[in-house]
């Protein structure tokens, strides 16, 4: 675990260096999925991580791949208004390996670095990961320091399909930031139905709550659903099994 996890931090600083962003053109907010997709598109300066995947010379990914994607915006930074806000990735079923073997379990870890790359976890915070593909989430743990208003955290994300094989991890990274709240948002939240305030946050540029609002309520919204997943080349993912992880 020392060796992974220096290792781990040694990726992250290559990928905060190497990594581009990927934009795509802006919409008019004139619905909620143009907003959506509006929000999506939007760049900043500080985003410069990747939400997409990166990894070891043996399974070096692209978005095309889809072994592991981060459901972040194209600047790869976010604004939350929550102390511990939850994460969403895409996660491909585990690769078998050169003889044909699948791993029978795997985990994933999550970093988390302030604003100077210094670490803010003791240590990366270790997850069962599913053996089937889907898309997962990890709500940072409130036994943790919350996030604090006004500052932003470059977190990242590793697969480890095999604990021996460092260049077989997967890993993206990207930013976010805490926000505090417009004073209307609890208003508007208040006065809107509980499936329907994906919307009110998308309105309010607040990337990480609308999609884990949207994320909950899926059946409801199936269209803007599929729309969000299109931004990442994961259409065929709409009916994908969603697994919340758990620390060990």
């Amino acid at each position: 675990m020392f060796t992974r996890y220096f290792s781990f931090l040694l990726a992250c600083s290559v990928l905060c260096s190497t990594a581009s962003l990927v934009v795509v053109p802006a919409a008019h907010a004139q619905s909620i999925t143009d907003r959506i997709q509006s929000l999506f598109s939007r760049t900043r300066a500080e985003g410069n991580a990747s939400g997409r995947a990166r990894g070891g010379a043996i399974r070096s990914a692209t978005i095309n791949d889809r072994n592991l994607v981060a459901l972040m915006p194209a600047s790869n930074i976010g604004s939350t208004t929550e102390a511990y806000p939850t994460f969403w990735f895409y996660v491909s079923a585990p690769v078998p390996d050169a003889s044909g073997v699948v791993p029978a379990a795997r985990t994933a870890e999550f970093m988390l670095l302030d604003e100077n790359q210094i670490p803010v976890l003791d240590a990366p915070i270790s997850v069962p990961l599913p053996n089937t593909a889907g898309i997962v989430s990890f709500r940072l743990p409130e036994t943790l320091p919350p996030l604090e208003t006004g500052k932003s955290y470059n977190w990242f994300f590793a697969v480890l399909d095999r604990p021996d094989q460092l260049a077989n991890d997967l890993y993206v990274s990207g930013w976010v930031e805490r926000v505090a709240p417009d004073p209307q948002l609890s208003q508007q939240l208040s006065a809107t139905a509980a499936g329907d305030r994906y919307a009110v946050y998308a309105n309010y540029d607040i990337w990480y709550e609308t999609v884990t609002q949207l994320v909950q309520n899926r059946t409801n919204h199936p269209q803007e659903w599929a729309q969000i997943l299109a931004l990442f080349n994961l259409q065929d993912a709409t009916q994908a099994p969603v697994v919340n992880l758990q620390a060990q």
